[in-house]
């Protein structure tokens, strides 16, 4: 959606100079209104799943305060109070990793779903392809070397007067344009 955003963004004017703004509106719409559906339907199910996570862990202390309530008031039985305490924070010990694996799991459903959009995208063949009788391309050996070249899109206004330089294998040569100046570096 976001890509969609700034495509629309950025093409505006290509999208004005062709009148396609009540189309791409058209069509922005359907994919907000896509993801807004999907969106609710993750949120539905998470509202599912934690709560039942944390009922879990409720039900099992309504359970222990119940039980050791009981033992706890009983003479005849005579549980000790310390135990049903600590009995209490082994719970929330057992009980936190269950609820953080719970939210985790549902984080990685979700990087799950981005990811398959990616490799999708990854498995998609290019549209070109290699002419059939295509050769591999050899190591290329050499040096790229310019000498007295002027250049310019208006042969009456050249941009470039005269350069040379040389390109020796493993550098890189930098030409910047108007705010700058012809420079040379070294790539590491």
């Amino acid at each position: 959606m976001t890509a969609t955003l700034a495509e629309s963004v950025a093409g505006v004017r290509v999208t004005q100079g062709f009148a396609r703004q009540k189309v791409n509106a058209g069509l922005f719409h359907d994919l907000v209104s896509d993801h807004a559906r999907y969106n609710m339907v993750a949120t539905r199910v998470t509202g599912i799943f934690m709560p039942i996570l944390e009922f879990n862990s409720q039900f099992f202390i309504a359970i222990l305060l119940i039980v050791g309530g009981y033992r706890v008031l009983t003479p005849e039985i005579h549980s000790d109070i310390g135990n049903l305490i600590m009995y209490f924070f082994l719970a929330s010990i057992f009980f936190t990793p269950i609820q953080i694996l719970g939210n985790q799991y549902n984080q990685a459903l979700t990087a799950m779903a981005g990811a398959e959009r990616v490799f999708r995208l990854l498995d998609t063949e290019p549209e070109w392809q290699d002419a059939p009788d295509a050769k591999p391309l050899p190591p290329i050996h050499g040096r790229v070397e310019l000498q007295q070249v002027t250049f310019g899109y208006d042969p009456a206004r050249p941009v470039l007067h005269e350069v040379q330089f040389v390109a020796e294998p493993g550098k890189t040569i930098a030409l910047v344009g108007t705010r700058g100046a012809a420079r040379r570096r070294s790539s590491t």
